[in-house]
């Protein structure tokens, strides 16, 4: 079942960047929000189909700095993957080039294994408002293309 049958074809609904729901009335377009005047406009009877309000995105974790030339590309977006390198190369004491692995480092592994864990946590915690964020962009491409219909 799409998200958006429920509204009916008939409605004038306008959904704002500020997250505020409108219903036109008359030809007057009246702001249906979650201020103290938008809750009064809805107990005396405006019709509000929905409110929305843009969720809280948030960014992941920032690795630890002993693991920064290790992650590889992904660990930031969302849902993200988190690998790392299986081997580096690096210039030794010598001055010659090394291949440093990994898990040379039990410390690194120890590090790496907690940060995924909390990026993990995190990821599982952001879910939600990155699903609500899809609905919310689902909607202001619906007032979108209602506003290029009423033009019409």
């Amino acid at each position: 079942m799409d998200v958006l049958s429920f509204i009916p074809a008939s409605a004038s609904i306008c959904v704002s960047r500020d997250c505020n729901v409108f219903r036109e009335r008359g030809g007057n377009t009246q702001r249906v929000g979650d201020s103290p005047a938008s809750r009064r406009a809805v107990a005396d009877g405006l019709d509000a189909l929905i409110t929305l309000k843009r969720p809280t995105l948030t960014v992941p974790p920032s690795p630890p700095a002993i693991l920064s030339d290790w992650l590889l590309l992904g660990w930031e977006t969302f849902p993200g993957h988190v690998d790392y390198r299986l081997s580096i190369n690096a210039v030794g004491e010598d001055g010659k080039t090394q291949i440093v692995s990994f898990d040379a480092d039990p410390n690194r592994v120890a590090v790496f294994n907690r940060w995924k864990a909390k990026r993990e946590e995190w990821e599982g915690n952001e879910r939600p408002a990155r699903e609500a964020m899809s609905l919310f962009e689902r909607f202001f491409d619906l007032h979108g293309t209602l506003q290029r219909e009423g033009e019409k």
